[in-house]
């Protein structure tokens, strides 16, 4: 299971990677709409979700329970000033953090990605909300951020 999730994400950003040369870089600082992220912002807030996902698939295995704290989304991403960066410096960040990423879920122990426990706050953290009653696990998490990942760059490459 390791090596299923560590591919799907290679995948995932090789594909990134092959069409994003394809986008006028000027058009990713235009914002759809008032208060709405440009690309360069969503990719900023990929970066952001990168480092706190890392650290929670990394201290899982020894923590006992899957809560994890979260983050403001808006404020990271206006504290980073994604919108006044460099998108190619951006692009190369969150594709090396993803790499390393990839790298990190092919070593976990399937045994500890299949554990599960109602000791989580998912309904709190997760694109894919779940129920706090319901059992949950790290093979979820690392779902709802391949899924999260997904949904975003659908809107960057669009």
């Amino acid at each position: 299971m390791p090596k299923e999730y560590s591919t799907r994400l290679e995948v995932i950003l090789t594909k990134f990677e092959n069409e994003i040369k394809y986008l006028d870089l000027a058009e990713m600082s235009i914002k759809p709409t008032s208060g709405a992220w440009s690309k360069k912002e969503i990719v900023g807030h990929l970066i952001d979700s990168a480092l706190s996902n890392y650290h929670r698939f990394i201290s899982a295995e020894k923590k006992g329970n899957l809560e994890f704290e979260g983050y403001d989304q808006d404020k990271w991403v206006i504290k980073n000033d994604y919108e006044n960066r460099d998108i190619n410096e951006l692009i190369a960040l969150f594709l090396g953090l993803n790499r390393h990423i990839s790298n990190l879920i092919s070593t976990l122990d399937p045994n500890t990605l299949a554990e599960t426990t109602l000791e989580h706050n998912f309904d709190q953290i997760c694109m894919k909300g779940l129920e706090k009653e319901t059992p949950a696990s790290l093979n979820y998490l690392i779902e709802d951020y391949l899924f999260h990942l997904n949904h975003h760059l659908k809107q960057i490459l669009s």
